[in-house]
């Protein structure tokens, strides 16, 4: 039951991200986590305050129609939590939290077949570093699983996808040139970072800037860090006990809303994103709280480490949405790359 509630979780995820990576582009990604979470609290606090709920109690063919009977019961989710589960719930909101923002600004500024996967594998592999902290033994599998996951990270960056968005309005068009001109002027100011490398080290320091120009690609260090952000929403939340309920879940959302709140008032930030951007939000907050009440279940029947890289395989939902509704091509460097990430994922689930 672990991996198919797992897998789940990626699917909720994936096309939550997509959903919010498309509203980044047009909000900031501020605003756009607080309407997120702020939409997944409300829908988890309906079933931790055990509102009734529809339920189909009977389902059959009978007589060569369709009979239904429906009642409405307690979906029994409360739980009993303590106040360090409360806490542990809250520290994961605000490291998911920031994720969340360095994702959906990476998805805002980058192509979301680059992005996905990097945050992926970054969030796979700090569940297995802090598996090894703990005590667990590192297998030839997951130790070649972090190598393929390096690799991925190198490859599925070294060129940036190239977005074929067709815009069917004047408002489109401006937003996707717009982008466009915003990715050329990074990657002019990446050019002229290493020609001024080259002119302060003589010359003979040159080829390690260009070594490392995968880093400063759009979209790229916001995924870096946003791995890091989820990985640590993972070990946190599994530290919470079973008897708490979906109670570390609503910590967990509400203190990542109270946060970003705070960070919006203070940096003169809107709280809300525009209405035009609303209606994606909505599907990402949806999704994200079926995804996260998915991955809960998943590591209170199973272990962190399988549970996590099979949740991270939502970049696969993200790219397949990209390529579906905005275009996006792949070079084959970024195909390998992806196919690299794939498999640390699947070598992580086997290696444990």
């Amino acid at each position: 039951m672990a991996p198919l509630l797992a897998l789940l979780s990626a699917l909720g995820w994936g096309g939550s991200d997509y959903a919010a990576g498309i509203a980044s582009r047009r909000a900031s990604a501020v605003s756009v986590v607080i309407l997120t979470h702020l939409i997944a609290v409300l829908v988890l606090a309906v079933f931790v305050v055990e509102v009734p709920l529809p339920t189909f109690t009977h389902v059959a063919f009978d007589g060569g129609g369709l009979s239904m009977a429906l009642s409405f019961a307690r979906p029994g989710w409360r739980g009993t939590p303590s106040l360090l589960d409360v806490l542990w719930g809250a520290g994961a909101g605000m490291s998911g939290g920031l994720g969340a923002m360095l994702l959906y600004r990476g998805l805002g500024r980058g192509a979301m077949a680059v992005v996905a996967p990097i945050t992926a594998a970054g969030a796979a592999t700090v569940p297995a570093v802090w598996g090894l902290v703990e005590g667990e033994p590192l297998t030839a599998l997951g130790a070649a699983a972090l190598v393929l996951a390096m690799v991925a990270i190198v490859l599925v960056s070294s060129a940036a996808a190239e977005p074929a968005i067709e815009p069917a309005t004047e408002a489109g068009a401006t937003v996707a040139v717009a982008a466009n001109v915003e990715e050329r002027l990074a990657r002019v100011e990446t050019e002229v970072a290493e020609l001024r490398a080259l002119v302060l080290a003589g010359g003979g320091r040159a080829r390690p800037v260009r070594r490392m120009r995968w880093v400063t690609r759009p979209g790229v260090p916001e995924a870096l860090l946003s791995g890091v952000g989820f990985g640590g929403f993972y070990v946190l939340l599994d530290s919470t006990r079973a008897s708490a309920g979906l109670w570390p879940l609503v910590s967990a959302r509400g203190a990542s809303v109270v946060m970003f709140v705070v960070v919006a008032l203070i940096t003169s930030v809107g709280v809300l994103p525009p209405r035009g951007s609303r209606l994606p939000v909505l599907w990402a907050g949806l999704l994200d709280a079926a995804a996260a009440v998915s991955f809960l279940a998943a590591t209170r029947a199973g272990f962190l480490s399988i549970v996590a890289v099979l949740s991270s395989l939502y970049p696969g939902v993200t790219v397949l949405l990209a390529r579906m509704f905005t275009k996006e091509r792949l070079v084959v460097r970024q195909l390998a790359g992806l196919g690299c990430a794939g498999a640390a994922i699947a070598l992580f689930a086997v290696g444990g």
